[in-house]
């Protein structure tokens, strides 16, 4: 029961956001955001934070002028199955952003999963309530007893 549920939400997970394109000035604080950078910037994280990646998600904290501030989940999380998520606040110009995407909610998406979902559970209970009353009782095919 454990593996259907964590399936189903992991599925929820995935039908469920998916990640535009947006224009670097018009993304708001507290974006989730995946960004690719520049080489110089990769090869900045790379020698500061030991992080190896040309696309970074995570959240945009903030914005100082000339500075980005994202949020970005760290290789070691990634390494370690069930280790807790970290997050690592690195530091970027915007021009250092060559791409960025903004994560949204599918809602055409999320209602059809839901419904799939609803009718899975409305069966599953179905066939629940069948198996705990398996009918009446035969009478035996006789008269009244003796």
């Amino acid at each position: 029961m454990r593996i259907a549920l964590g399936c189903c939400a992991i599925a929820l997970v995935l039908a469920c956001y998916r990640y535009v394109p947006a224009s670097l000035d018009v993304v708001p604080s507290g974006s989730a955001v995946r960004a690719t950078l520049s080489t110089a910037a990769q090869l900045a994280l790379r020698d500061s934070l030991g992080l190896w990646r040309q696309t970074v998600q995570g959240t945009l904290v903030e914005r100082d002028g000339d500075r980005l501030l994202l949020a970005v989940r760290t290789d070691a999380a990634e390494l370690r199955p069930g280790a807790p998520a970290l997050y690592q606040r690195i530091a970027v110009t915007p021009r250092d952003v060559l791409q960025v995407e903004v994560k949204r909610l599918q809602r055409g998406r999320t209602a059809g999963l839901l419904a799939v979902l609803a009718a899975a559970a409305t069966i599953s209970l179905i066939e629940l309530i069948r198996r705990g009353n398996p009918g009446t009782p035969s009478s035996g095919g006789g008269g009244p007893p003796e």
